[in-house]
């Protein structure tokens, strides 16, 4: 207490938030084998800390420390997770420049397209991993333009982004974004660079747009690649619709993946999430969901529902 009050200027723009989800959740696989019970889905505790340089110049930093995070404990290896979210960065009339190791959200069940139903990553998407970033962003009215440099997730680390052999999965990559908010209207478009993966073009666009009495959200992404004369273009879709009522909030989403120009292997997966949450408070909900997807093209479905009790602060 005592060092605090010595130096109670520097935390004066230290602010401390967090979030805890905890419930049941029941999983059947394709063969029947399934498995439920209670625990824990999220826990995490994030600082955050705001510094005025003077000049127009400010810094920022962001700590984040998790104890579970969708079924996956800090400290485990290879689950493509870690201790936490942290960002360092600096902002000015120049921009915003950021360094962080983040697990970023999935893109389009996460992100602009992704306005109700639930999360489809590791699902009929890929998973999401950490990656060790760059980024530089500058707001222009509604609209924002993005550079990232992003090192790949199983070499994360100081002076590791680029050791060992390239493979398809520890790509490097380079994005350039444009994103658009107004009013009721949100919208972003990227082309991105998989470096070390036989690039042939990596694309995506979302959009969602809110009516009042629901909102809605759609998104695509391709990306094509050539190794050594074998090709293979991924294509994921999303249509997404969320309509509050009151203190309730029903969602529902539906994706799909599409594998093709592969010798062998090609094909559609695809699934679908509900979701319907009741606020108590602006801090603290129930939500109920559920989703029904296929892991693998071809494969049986499998499906999950979860009951949550959830509470930020």
């Amino acid at each position: 207490m005592a060092v605090l009050a010595a130096s109670g200027a520097s935390f004066a723009q230290v602010s401390i938030t967090g979030n805890v989800i905890a419930g049941f959740q029941s999983t059947t696989q394709p063969g029947g084998v399934s498995a439920s019970g209670f625990g824990v889905d999220t826990a995490e505790i994030v600082f955050s800390a705001k510094e005025d340089l003077g000049g127009g110049m400010k810094a920022s930093a962001k700590l984040g420390l998790v104890d579970a995070s969708r079924g996956n404990v800090a400290g485990r290896p290879n689950t493509g997770f870690g201790p936490g979210d942290s960002e360092l960065g600096l902002s000015g009339g120049f921009g915003q420049l950021s360094l962080s190791t983040t697990r970023g959200t999935d893109y389009l069940s996460g992100g602009t397209a992704g306005v109700g139903g639930t999360f489809m990553d590791g699902r009929v998407f890929g998973a999401r991993t950490s990656t060790d970033d760059v980024a530089y962003s500058m707001p222009m009215g509604p609209v924002t333009f993005g550079l990232t440099y992003s090192e790949p997730s199983d070499k994360l680390g100081l002076g590791a982004g680029t050791s060992g052999a390239a493979s398809a999965t520890s790509a490097r990559q380079i994005a350039v974004a444009v994103q658009y908010a107004d009013g009721p209207l949100a919208a972003d478009v990227a082309y991105l660079s998989d470096i070390d993966v036989g690039d042939k073009g990596h694309y995506r666009g979302a959009a969602s747009y809110d009516l009042g009495v629901a909102k809605l959200g759609a998104g695509i992404e391709r990306a094509s690649t050539e190794v050594n004369s074998a090709k293979s273009t991924r294509t994921d879709m999303l249509l997404a619709v969320s309509v509050p009522m009151g203190a309730v909030t029903l969602g529902a989403n539906w994706a799909q993946q599409e594998i093709s120009e592969q010798a062998a292997g090609n094909g559609t997966k695809n699934g679908y999430g509900l979701k319907a949450a009741y606020a108590l408070s602006k801090r603290t909900s129930v939500s109920a969901d559920y989703t029904n997807w296929a892991a693998t093209i071809g494969a049986d479905k499998s499906s999950q529902y979860n009951l949550f009790l959830s509470h930020s602060f």
